[in-house]
């Protein structure tokens, strides 16, 4: 199965808190539709990531994220262009995670808003059952 979006394929993300199955769910659904499986923070930011999320202020961590983020975006954008893609976790899961530590969420929205990520088709969130 194939879907076009404004001369792309598709671009889906899969949110969720750890645990839900949220990567899982990413490689069933490329799987399916025939896409590419992407995960965030992708290979060149998984080395730096444990030392800024031990060692670095809560803005300093956001900015660290924003810019894979950036990266994904421009990942996803040429991947795009000849499969459909399925992203685990992107710029919706950043937010609530930083700002939940105390990030201002109108100086973390200003620069996300100049950051010019590519908007997915569909967001689905995932939820740990009970």
């Amino acid at each position: 199965m194939q879907i076009h979006n404004d001369e792309q394929f598709s671009f889906y993300v899969i949110e969720g808190v750890d645990g839900a199955g949220k990567s899982t769910l990413g490689q069933l659904l490329s799987s399916k539709i025939g896409g590419i499986h992407y995960e965030t923070p992708s290979k060149i930011f998984k080395p730096s990531q444990p030392l800024i999320d031990q060692s670095a202020s809560v803005n300093a961590q956001f900015l660290f994220y924003l810019s894979a983020n950036a990266q994904a975006s421009n990942d996803i954008t040429t991947m795009r262009a000849n499969q459909p893609v399925v992203c685990v976790r992107y710029i919706y899961s950043t937010i609530a995670y930083h700002v939940a530590k105390g990030l201002e969420l109108d100086w973390a929205i200003s620069l996300i808003n100049s950051t010019n990520l590519v908007l997915p088709s569909k967001v689905f969130l995932l939820v740990q059952g009970g």
